[in-house]
């Protein structure tokens, strides 16, 4: 991905280079959907090149950002703050990508090297050829992250992506850790609050998570008194299907579990522990806003079933639990994207 950013901004900024030079400024105008900041771009430029941007001889750089259907697409001009008019067509270009984030980034990219005046190695064309040329790729927007297929035959006409293209945006890998608060009904007698910690991978639209789950102790009684204390811990691995649309995504998940079921007797004779293993499969649905491309939120239902349902009973005569043959299950957490 790298790569390829850096190969579309190199191309971006061999067509910026020539431009008029001014105190360096940037515009940045996005859906809210979008979740990149006007502050973000400037810092990422700032580190870039290693210095604040009021510090820097550059001209004015306007972006301007907007989802068609499933894809972003950015507006790069750079003009000469002095002149009134809108800049020429030749400095506009146009960047087509999956998400905001990565059209963005390109863009980053390619102002710091504006900036720098760094030209790619692959632009060196010998002086008979470099008018033509230069004319030519500052006519043509760029699409990311394979090559693009021009849809018509004069300069200027837009690039769209291939199915390629489009095929290898879905397959992008991500892995990260993930934390969630939990609120569980039907395993422990009573609405159980509890936590998880975990990881997760993603591979285009599949998903796959990992996490340990401990909830707090709950009490059942009798009527004279009598009673027991319990409590659950889980491992739990969901595989989960994804259907995107912006920074949203909505998951469908599917989950087995698997872990320790415990009770103790309360106001008894003889009070024992006794431990039973927990297995189960689990259902549900979730609503992920990854708003940044470090971090995200995730906001999940589900429903739960044990596969065996064994009862606690006091002093061998009477039961006083006795999990739930469907329970629920709702999870509130961040993710952490590596």
């Amino acid at each position: 991905m790298r790569g390829r950013v850096s190969g579309a901004a190199y191309l971006l900024a061999s067509s910026l280079l020539a431009l008029p030079v001014r105190a360096a400024e940037i515009h940045f105008e996005a859906p809210a959907s979008c979740g990149v900041t006007l502050e973000a771009i400037e810092a990422e430029v700032e580190r870039l090149v290693g210095r604040p941007l009021g510090a820097i001889q550059a001209s004015e750089f306007d972006l301007q950002v907007r989802q068609v259907k499933q894809r972003w697409q950015l507006v790069l001009r750079t003009r000469d703050p002095a002149e009134e008019s809108a800049p020429p067509a030749s400095t506009a270009r146009r960047i087509y990508g999956a998400s905001c984030r990565e059209v963005t980034d390109v863009a980053v990219v390619a102002i710091a090297l504006a900036i720098e005046g760094h030209a790619p190695m692959e632009e060196q064309r010998a002086p008979s050829e470099t008018l033509a040329s230069e004319a030519a790729d500052a006519a043509a927007p760029v699409t990311i992250p394979s090559t693009p297929r021009k849809t018509g035959a004069a300069a200027g006409s837009p690039v769209e992506p291939t199915p390629a293209a489009l095929e290898q945006n879905r397959l992008r890998m991500r892995i990260g850790l993930a934390g969630s608060v939990l609120l569980d009904a039907g395993a422990l007698p009573r609405w159980a609050p509890g936590g998880s910690l975990g990881m997760l991978a993603e591979l285009g639209a599949f998903r796959l998570e990992l996490a340990g789950a401990l909830f707090l102790p709950q009490r059942a009684s009798l009527p004279d008194g009598r009673g027991g204390e319990f409590d659950l811990v889980l491992g739990m691995l969901h595989a989960c299907g994804r259907l995107s649309f912006g920074d949203l995504g909505l998951l469908g998940c599917g989950g087995f579990e698997a872990g320790m079921l415990s009770g103790h007797g309360l106001e008894v004779r003889r009070s024992r522990a006794r431990d039973t293993a927990w297995f189960g499969l689990s259902a549900g649905a979730s609503l992920l806003w990854a708003f940044s491309p470090t971090l995200g939120l995730q906001l999940r239902i589900e429903l739960t079933s044990p596969l065996s349902r064994p009862d606690f009973v006091l002093d061998r005569t009477e039961a006083v639990h006795r999990a739930a043959a469907v329970g629920f299950r709702s999870g509130f957490g961040a993710e952490f994207y590596l």
